[in-house]
């Protein structure tokens, strides 16, 4: 998602700073494009008919967005298992007060809400004061068994919202587990 807004702004200013760019020699270059790793990056298990979205999340504003995307899009993509997976290493920032501010109230009791990393049951303890069901919550700290868990969960899709240090760590659970990635 944030990476096409990154995209039209190279785009644009190429066009700004060398006017006499030609529009068609710019599409090889998108075209091209990847995002890194970890980046709403989509996992397809065709064995299991699953799908997976990971997305790195840092802040408020990132972690709604990425909620907003996976949560709220038709309903036959929707997903219906949500990872959270926080850590508090110093890449991450130590305090994660931050996640008290997102929008997880929004959610449904339609979706359940596996919890992992270093601070997993804090995350767990915010979810459910944002008011979902202590039965839609799963605390399993470790990477592969939070993963595991994701992929054994009713419903076709999920989404994985992590921070910097988990994020490896769950992608390479997700690829251990058999999963196809691509970029959309």
């Amino acid at each position: 998602l944030y990476s096409i807004y990154n995209v039209i702004s190279a785009l644009a200013t190429t066009l700004v700073l060398q006017p006499e760019t030609e529009l068609s020699s710019l599409q090889p270059v998108v075209t091209a494009f990847q995002a890194p790793a970890g980046r709403t990056e989509h996992f397809t298990w065709p064995d299991r008919d699953k799908k997976g979205t990971l997305v790195l999340v840092k802040n408020p504003a990132g972690f709604n967005q990425a909620l907003a995307t996976l949560v709220n899009t038709n309903i036959s993509a929707a997903v219906t298992t949500l990872l959270v997976a926080i850590n508090d290493l110093p890449a991450d920032g130590r305090d994660i007060s931050w996640l008290w501010e997102t929008d997880i109230d929004a959610l449904t009791d339609n979706i359940s809400i596996i919890c992992s990393g270093r601070r997993a049951a804090d995350v767990a303890v915010c979810f459910k004061y944002h008011g979902l069901p202590p039965d839609k919550l799963t605390i399993l700290p470790e990477p592969e068994k939070a993963v595991q868990a994701a992929l054994t969960a009713t419903g076709k899709n999920f989404g994985i919202l992590c921070n910097y240090t988990i994020l490896e760590p769950i992608r390479h659970a997700l690829l251990q587990q058999g999963g196809n990635s691509y970029a959309a």
